[in-house]
């Protein structure tokens, strides 16, 4: 009796705050969409709202930032946009589901993805050909857009890029990729008891080391329900993902490349500093940098690291603005007969 008075009992306990848990996320959910208006301009594409950040100025090329898997949205590049805006116009972007964009319904695979970025810079009226950086699962979804739109594509900046074979080198990696999906599914339900918002109030995550404006908006975005919707839904198709870029995504021939690999951590996904090498091969006019003390989210975040990145994007764009450069007229006492 004392047992089923105590199951019983904890069984009540844990309905009170499970209710209680959604009020307040629903509560703050709704205080949130208030207080964070769009900074950048909502762009209608397929019939959904984008979110579009977009700063800086200058001649072509237009630099394209995409974000990993892991719920990063625009506001994840809060340290690197700004410092690209004072060499080159920049845009970020939240995808389907996250930050401020309308979900999508469709599934989450790579194609899908980069048919949503070509249709928004469609509708963006953005220039082309552009520089892609990709971060993490941004680095799949750049190759992939290089290989179905090969002209709009003039260079590539790859920062802690995810690899097609990351989990089929290692059975080590396979088994992490496995517990990762189980794990996933359950955080979307943490999310709407508002159990992520109040981890995110503790834990001392990379997204602090961002701007204050820029560190407020993307742990509100991440203690969001939508937000983990979005996520879960994109790493079911991550697999998919990988087998597109294997059968599309080839060499980048002579065009400017740039790799970033932080040095601050050791990735067990499938011999990371080999992966990353494997990158660098994609192009004839590569460099590789590994960043001493960075890790996977801090080259981003971090005032400490994202200078790096910052650095490799204008070398990418120096380089294709000097392949466009008009070649000057010889003089008059080089002409013949001059």
């Amino acid at each position: 009796m004392r047992l089923t008075r105590f199951l019983a009992r904890t069984a009540v306990l844990l309905a009170v705050l499970a209710v209680a848990g959604a009020a307040w996320q629903a509560i703050a959910e709704r205080a949130d969409r208030r207080r964070f208006a769009p900074v950048g301009r909502v762009v209608e594409v397929q019939g959904r709202r984008v979110h579009l950040v977009e700063s800086g100025s200058g001649p072509s090329p237009v630099v394209v930032l995409e974000c990993g898997i892991g719920g990063a949205t625009s506001s994840s590049w809060g340290q690197v946009e700004p410092q690209v805006a004072h060499f080159a116009r920049v845009l970020a972007y939240d995808r389907a589901g996250m930050g401020l964009s309308d979900p999508a319904p469709s599934f989450r695979d790579g194609v899908t993805l980069t048919t949503e970025l070509h249709a928004l810079l469609e509708a963006a009226q953005v220039p082309r050909p552009v520089v892609l950086v990709g971060h993490s699962y941004g680095g799949l979804l750049a190759r992939l857009y290089a290989a179905r739109w090969p002209g709009e594509v003039a260079g590539m900046v790859l920062v802690e890029s995810s690899h097609a074979d990351q989990f089929g080198r290692t059975v080590a990696a396979r088994r992490r990729l496995v517990r990762f999906s189980q794990v996933m599914p359950i955080l979307p339900v943490a999310a709407r008891l508002g159990i992520v918002r109040a981890v995110l109030t503790f834990l001392p995550t990379a997204i602090r080391t961002l701007p204050s404006d820029a560190r407020d908006r993307q742990l509100a975005f991440m203690a969001g329900s939508g937000q983990w919707d979005a996520i879960v839904r994109e790493l079911a198709a991550w697999d998919s993902t990988n087998a597109e870029v294997r059968a599309m995504a080839g060499p980048l021939g002579d065009r400017p490349l740039r790799v970033l690999t932080a040095g601050g951590t050791s990735r067990a996904w499938g011999r990371w500093r080999s992966l990353q090498s494997d990158l660098t091969a994609l192009s004839t006019r590569s460099a590789h940098q590994v960043v001493p003390g960075a890790g996977h989210a801090t080259l981003i975040e971090d005032a400490r690291y994202a200078p790096s990145v910052v650095a490799a994007i204008h070398e990418v764009v120096d380089a294709v603005r000097a392949e466009r450069a008009p070649t000057p007229a010889p003089s008059a006492a080089a002409r013949p007969g001059g």
